[in-house]
């Protein structure tokens, strides 16, 4: 790891390393006071972030993404970790009804957020033809993709990378707080108090204030937060948000502005938040029928 790409801060009786992944300002909070110890543990749960990233960006051009992407339409044998994760991404599909969908990213070709345009009809329809993960063949752990679609792991990776992170805590029995870019996994609470405090964004006002204060009384667990506040459209009056339902092609109507979850694992917490803002004008009838702990803004 260089020194450069992470910088190390102690306040009391703890120490933060703070590092970028994943295109998000990212930090690990351990209830450490010896300095050496904590450089150790951040390596390894810093190293992992990054390899997963390296692994799983759609950025790329050097790995499995990448060769799942070219269009070949060859049979590939994936290995383990990636199978898992196909495979976690098989049983949300099935489970959301088709409203999580991994062969989605293609909207973001014709969906860019940073202007004020939205795309055509003909554009969405043409789209439309090359996403539906039912037309993907998978066998675990062989796949073969259409040459004209894609898959996307965005929706899972940056969970998937906390929850790989923290289990360097659990291991070594350091009470944490992994935060990459507001997904979040706790391991324990600080011998300091009694648990750990995380701001909830105010999406009216993102980055700048928080609206309310989560507890996590469990000791561990995770949270994470779907929305749109830092990345929509306004078009002719009508807000579009970067969220597309992968059934139409069209950003989600009536979404909530923020969801936000916490589950046993931040992969979790994560799918389901972005479930709650498919559901639109549901979410709330979906999220109390989880049981899970949530906070919704409208």
């Amino acid at each position: 790891m260089k020194s450069k790409k992470v910088k190390f801060t102690q306040n009391n009786h703890f120490i933060t390393c703070s590092f970028i992944a994943m295109n998000c300002p990212c930090e690990i909070v351990m209830e450490l006071s010896d300095l050496t110890v904590a450089e150790r543990l951040a390596k390894q749960a810093v190293e992992e972030v990054w390899r997963i990233e390296k692994k799983f960006s759609r950025y790329r051009k050097d790995n499995i993404i990448a060769l799942l992407n070219s269009g070949k339409s060859n049979q590939i044998t994936l290995d383990d970790e990636t199978t898992k994760l196909i495979n976690y991404a098989d049983i949300a599909w099935q489970q959301s009804e088709g409203l999580f969908d991994i062969s989605s990213g293609l909207y973001r070709t014709i969906w860019d957020f940073k202007s004020e345009k939205i795309p055509s009809s003909k554009d969405i329809a043409l789209i439309n033809k090359n996403v539906g993960w039912h037309k993907i063949s998978w066998n675990a752990p062989l796949i073969t993709i259409p040459s004209a679609m894609q898959i996307d792991l965005g929706g899972l990776g940056k969970e998937y990378a906390a929850d790989m992170a923290a289990n360097v805590f659990y291991e070594s029995n350091i009470p944490s707080l992994i935060n990459l870019g507001g997904d979040i996994v706790v391991t324990q609470s600080p011998t300091t108090q009694t648990h750990w405090k995380i701001g909830l964004d105010n999406p009216d006002d993102t980055g700048h204030s928080c609206i309310n204060e989560i507890s996590l009384a469990r000791g561990k667990g995770a949270i994470a937060t779907s929305g749109d506040a830092r990345n929509f459209i306004m078009f002719e009056g009508k807000r579009y948000g970067h969220i597309i339902n992968p059934k139409t092609g069209y950003p989600v109507e009536n979404a909530p502005k923020s969801v936000t979850i916490c589950a046993d694992t931040c992969i979790e917490a994560g799918l389901y938040s972005t479930l709650a803002i498919l559901h639109g004008k549901g979410a709330k009838v979906f999220l109390d029928e989880l049981e899970m702990p949530y906070w919704l803004i409208n």
